[in-house]
């Protein structure tokens, strides 16, 4: 017996950790390694906190899931242009050919999605990007409830 969640934002939850679940494994990489991957993107350096915030995690066990994808050599870490004390994460060029591995499986899942709500809808397939958009917009910068008036 499968259990429904009881909102959207849970369904939603489940589906893409258990996206990301399928697709680390399928590339024989932690799932841990696949979230740092697909935190950075080619071309950039950013701080380990900055890594932490992008996937949700506290700093300490960022620094675990780092330390695994910089031995497997997917992983650089700089010194800090302001201040070279601090270590700045890049992806290397094994990095960047995992993390685009991982993102074809992860925008082939997203077509998958798209497919399933038109097949449910009588939405074409540039309507469904758009809700989807919109969808994305208001989960990374939702809108601030109304204040009541008194």
């Amino acid at each position: 017996m499968s259990h429904a969640p009881d909102s959207l934002l849970d369904a939603i939850e489940t589906f893409l950790a258990d996206g990301l679940r399928r697709d680390a494994a399928a590339t024989r990489r932690p799932e841990s390694t696949a979230r740092v991957l697909l935190a950075l993107a080619p071309d950039e350096a950013v701080p380990m906190g900055e890594v932490a915030r992008r996937i949700a995690r506290d700093p300490s066990t960022v620094t675990r899931f780092v330390g695994k994808a910089t031995h497997e050599g997917l992983l650089e870490q700089r010194p800090g242009v302001e201040d070279r004390r601090e270590r700045l994460l890049a992806l290397t060029a094994a990095g960047r050919t995992a993390r685009e591995e991982l993102l074809r499986r992860r925008r082939a899942a997203t077509a998958l999605v798209v497919r399933g709500v038109q097949a449910r809808t009588a939405l074409g397939a540039e309507e469904v990007d758009w809700f989807l958009g919109a969808l994305h917009a208001a989960l990374v910068d939702p809108v601030p409830p109304p204040t009541a008036t008194p």
